[in-house]
Formats: C-alpha cells, structure tokens, sequence
C-alpha cells in the first residue's frame, strides 16, 4: 500500500482551492529521489527543507486507514507548476509503507553514497546495496508469486482532489467554505490473479488501463483535438456523453470513482 499527496493550493481575493491528488514510484524511484531536499512553492517561490519533516495526516476516501505523508521532492512538482501557473502555493506529500520504509533507511545513513573499502577495488556504495535488496516487483511473475503466497495481503492504489472553495462575502465578513473530493481508488488487487492482468502491480493496473482508456476515445474524437493538450483538458474538450462513458468504463474494470462534498 502506497500513496503520494499532492498539495495545490489556488488563491484569489474571494475564492480559494486546494487539490490533493495521489500517486506512486517505485522503492528505487523514491531512494533516487530522495538524494533532493523536499521542495515546495511559497507565493511562487521554490524553497527547502529537510527530509521526512513538516509531515501531515491525510484520511483518502473509504481507505481503511489515515496516512502519515511526507514534503518530497520530484519532478512534477515542476510541471504541475508550469501547468497551474496561477497557484502561489503548492506542496507534494508521499505516505504509505514504502515511504516509512525510505524514512527508517533515511535515519540509519543508509543512503549514503560513500564506497564499501573491503575490497579495493570495489566501488560499490551503501545506496547501491540498498537499492537492490529492497523489496520490488522485476517482473510479472514475481508479483503473482507474492500474492499467492500471501507476501501481499493487501494494496490500494487511490487518486484524490480534495477541492477546498472558500467564498468571502466583505460586508459581512461571513465566510462560507466546501470541501469535494473527486477522485479514483482501486482495492481489488488480489483479484487481478486468475485474469489477463494478472502480473501487474496495484499501481500500474489502475494507472495503465486509465490511460488506456482516455487514449482509446482521444482517438475516437480525435477531430476535436489538435496539438499538445493536457489531460486536466480533455473533460472539457470532450462533451457529456463521452464523459460519462469513460466513467462507466473505469467502473467496468473495477476501479472506483470518488466523488463527495462535505
């Protein structure tokens, strides 16, 4: 079980807006990227802090459990800054037992990059030992192997924003504030062993059959698009009806749609 938590936060004078999103990597994507202090944008500028601090709570829709997340750095903290380029504030959060497996590595210094001096000759480093003892999944054989000897009891993959609309009323100083979350989560993994996806990982079933998906009716409705569009645009590219299909077709292949306002 693994979860990312992004952090947007959208400012005007009467409305404001924090999405929360959720992701994954890999245990040697996370080493890698944990080689970079965290970093987060503060009325637009980039700043730093140290790893595994300023960490949060975070409850995902119908997960069993609250989350521990942590500021780190990764690239699409840069492209989702040039993507909303009108958000002051924005931080990216990871949690889950991949992520608390990277802290305990992080405070022992097993991280470090210095050489193992047994042998001479030797120029391997501590990282690299880490990198390739720490639990991974090669290859889709490995993966039914672990769920059928029980190694996973259970995963979910979930993908959430949570948008906060703030409306400001000045003459009387009211305030009036939304929460929606809208979103994606995927918890039948287990079940994936005995079909055609059988092999994959709780992260890249979901992940991959959505994309699949929307470049399926992209394709379909190919003369409503031309040059670079991001995904965040197809829904409004795309008109109701093709909308509410790709909805229909996420819940055929078990993946659950998230959608609340509280």
């Amino acid at each position: 079980m693994y979860q990312k938590l992004n952090n947007l936060e959208f400012k005007s004078n009467k409305t404001n807006f924090i999405l929360n999103t959720s992701f994954s990597w890999s245990p040697k994507v996370a080493i890698d990227e944990l080689a970079f202090p965290p970093v987060f944008y503060k009325k637009n500028r980039p700043k730093t802090i140290e790893p595994f601090s300023k960490s949060k709570v975070y409850k995902f829709p119908y997960f069993r459990n609250i989350v521990d997340i942590y500021p780190v750095f990764q690239e699409e903290l840069i492209s989702l800054k040039q993507s909303f380029p009108q958000i002051e504030n924005l931080k990216l959060f990871v949690g889950g037992s991949e992520i608390e497996l990277m802290k305990n590595l992080y405070q022992l210094n097993l991280f470090s990059n210095k050489y193992c001096y047994e042998n001479s000759d030797s120029k391997i480093s501590i990282n690299t030992i880490i990198k390739n003892i720490v639990p991974k999944m090669k290859t889709p054989e490995i993966v039914e192997d672990y769920i059928k000897k029980k190694t996973i009891k259970y995963a979910e993959f979930s993908a959430v924003a949570d948008i906060y609309l703030e409306i400001l009323y000045p003459q009387n100083d009211e305030k009036i504030r939304t929460i929606e979350s809208v979103g994606l989560s995927f918890n039948k993994y287990r079940e994936l062993l005995k079909t055609p996806y059988s092999g994959s990982t709780y992260v890249s079933y979901p992940t991959g059959v959505a994309a699949g998906i929307l470049i399926y009716y992209s394709l379909l409705n190919k003369k409503r698009l031309s040059g670079v569009i991001l995904s965040e645009n197809l829904p409004e590219l795309f008109e109701h009806t093709i909308n509410d299909i790709i909805k229909r077709e996420l819940g055929n292949y078990k993946i659950n749609l998230i959608n609340q306002i509280k």
